[in-house]
């Protein structure tokens, strides 16, 4: 089981959720079910950078996006970008950001391999 931790910049309109250790489905959704009792940002940065994917079925990634979608519209214009520097990590978080825009997920998703990048994208800087 995945360990996360949610910071909130208000300012930046940003929320970053960091994982650590082994990841599963239920803790993404977990995960977003907590950021959805908080203060809703328009931006999330899902920093997987520590995480371990090993044990996530691509098959799964329906399951996450069909929880993602059923709580968008708590987030209009909503960005969220996916960090993983492993080829399996950013791999999973392309696959996931092409099967959202199949699915008509309203919220932005796109695959980075740092921080840097996907911080850029959010904030239109790139």
């Amino acid at each position: 089981m995945a360990n996360f931790d949610i910071t909130i910049d208000k300012a930046l309109d940003q929320t970053t959720i960091r994982f650590s250790g082994r990841i599963i489905a239920s803790d993404i959704i977990d995960a977003l079910q907590s950021f959805y009792q908080t203060e809703i940002t328009t931006k999330i940065l899902w920093d997987f950078l520590e995480g371990d994917f090993t044990d996530l079925p691509s098959s799964d990634l329906t399951i996450i996006i069909d929880a993602a979608k059923s709580l968008s519209d708590m987030r209009p214009g909503g960005k969220s970008a996916f960090v993983g520097s492993s080829d399996l990590l950013y791999g999973l978080a392309r696959m996931y950001a092409s099967l959202a825009e199949v699915k008509r997920h309203p919220i932005a998703n796109r695959a980075f391999r740092s921080n840097k990048e996907a911080l850029a994208w959010l904030n239109g800087i790139d």
